[in-house]
């Protein structure tokens, strides 16, 4: 049976997993071993302006790279070597293929592939401080490609009674957008919610001032177990929210103050403002909108557990809502959105708190 090999780069390290075993690199073999992944050929003067290596030092370099690799590395007339690709998989080479190859496909393929692709990407190729890139061309092709896929091809929902249209299709030139038009029409797609990256909310759903079903939708989406963020559109705030209180509470990846409502509305700044929050990432921002809140949750059940009880009473109480607490913080610093939700619910709900 043919043996199963990928290798992973984008997470800051050269690793290989053979057969479900993974193998870890020393730095001179993860150097080499990367710029054959990345270009299937190295020259032997390449590996020696990099390590300063004699002839003799860089094939013992190569082999004990191959050999831990379990590779084999064809030597081109003693000028470099070359590795054969074809049948195993590396992250770095497929999120290019699947964004350069998401260029001419249709809207549909591209958002899958460039979902694909965003998958596959942690932290980023290794750097090698001592020895430089292993490849120049393909290192900057990969960062090109992680921009791309950051900035385009992902699925967004607009919801708005007004201007759903207008922002879907200032947001179509890079994304993929279906509205809804009121809570009703929202529930509709409340089934496929997970297969959205991101929620585009208008706090208002009907001409009534005092309307706030962005908020009710936000908190209908906190509740559920799939990891879509939530982006809030709102013409004025009343005078007795603040906005960081009301992002927190809400968990939101960003919000963005029209200062027209309506069809006056500034459509380009609030395309602007959407494709700003997938530059910093939604899921890290809302996360981090969760972790802010807990400060305030925790003071306030500290506050509600400690009233009217004495010292000894209260110790218990105290350390069993901090773990709760914590168990919140730590789902949000791992970016687990949809944990950090429902734990933070749970918690809300246990000491009733708004």
């Amino acid at each position: 049976m043919p043996r199963t090999r990928r290798f992973e780069l984008l997470g800051g390290s050269v690793r290989a997993i053979v057969d479900g075993k993974p193998i870890e690199f020393r730095e001179r073999e993860g150097w080499v071993l990367a710029a054959l992944l990345l270009d299937g050929f190295v020259s032997k003067r390449t590996v020696r302006a990099a390590t300063g290596l004699s002839d003799a030092g860089i094939r013992q370099l190569i082999s004990r790279t191959g050999r831990h690799a379990e590779l084999v590395f064809r030597n081109e007339r003693d000028e470099g070597w070359h590795l054969e690709r074809t049948s195993m998989s590396i992250d770095a080479v497929e999120l290019v293929e699947l964004v350069e190859g998401s260029q001419y496909a249709s809207d549909e393929e591209r958002a899958t592939s460039l979902t694909r692709a965003r998958a596959l990407w942690r932290t980023g190729l290794p750097i090698f401080p001592e020895l430089g890139p292993p490849s120049e061309e393909m290192y900057l092709r990969v960062q090109n490609a992680h921009s791309r896929a950051i900035a385009s091809g992902r699925r967004i929902l607009v919801v708005d009674d007004q201007i759903a249209d207008a922002v879907a299709n200032a947001l179509r030139t890079n994304h993929l957008c279906e509205i809804a038009e009121s809570f009703e029409e929202f529930r509709v797609f409340e089934p496929r919610l997970g297969d959205f990256d991101l929620v585009v909310l208008d706090r208002r759903l009907r001409r009534e001032t005092i309307d706030n079903s962005g908020d009710a939708i936000a908190e209908l989406i906190n509740q559920r177990a799939d990891a879509v963020p939530v982006f809030m559109m709102t013409f004025r705030l009343p005078s007795h929210v603040h906005l960081d209180d009301w992002e927190m509470k809400l968990g939101l990846a960003g919000v963005v103050i029209k200062e027209n409502d309506g069809p006056e509305a500034e459509i380009d700044k609030i395309a602007q403002r959407i494709n700003e929050v997938f530059r910093d990432g939604p899921i890290d921002r809302a996360c981090s909108a969760i972790e802010a809140s807990m400060v305030r949750y925790r003071r306030q059940a500290t506050k509600q557990l400690t009233d009217g009880r004495s010292t000894t009473q209260s110790a218990l109480l105290l350390e069993q809502m901090n773990r709760a607490a914590d168990s919140v913080v730590e789902r949000a610093q791992a970016n687990d959105l949809a944990g950090a939700r429902l734990r933070r619910g749970a918690f809300l709900r246990d000491y009733r708190l708004d």
